[in-house]
């Protein structure tokens, strides 16, 4: 999706289209993964798998890096901003189901 397009969606929208992302293929402590399981760039054609972060930068065309605490897209999420929505991501114990259901109540709400 270009950038001018995810400039309209709103917030609802993006974390649709991202847990939609997450729920086809869902990886720890990187932004994207390819179907080998190879780090890749969220924006990569080849990414097939990604965290949270690289699953919302894919669905706003931004790389990685631009997805910032002040998004309401990862203000909804209700996590303490994207340095904690990466080690929430990334604990042990996290599971896919874990971060669908999180998308699921920001959706919700």
């Amino acid at each position: 999706m270009q950038q001018s397009q995810t400039q309209s969606l709103d917030v609802k929208s993006v974390l649709a289209q991202a847990r939609d992302l997450l729920a086809k293929g869902w990886v720890k402590e990187h932004y994207g993964e390819d179907a080998e399981g190879n780090t890749q760039h969220a924006l990569s054609e080849k990414a097939c798998k990604f965290c949270i972060v690289g699953a919302l930068a894919r669905v706003l065309g931004v790389d990685a890096s631009k997805v910032h605490d002040n998004h309401p897209a990862v203000q909804a999420l209700n996590c303490g901003g994207v340095g904690q929505i990466l080690l929430w991501n990334d604990e042990d114990r996290r599971t896919q189901a874990d971060v669908l259901a999180l998308f699921d109540k920001a959706i919700a709400a």
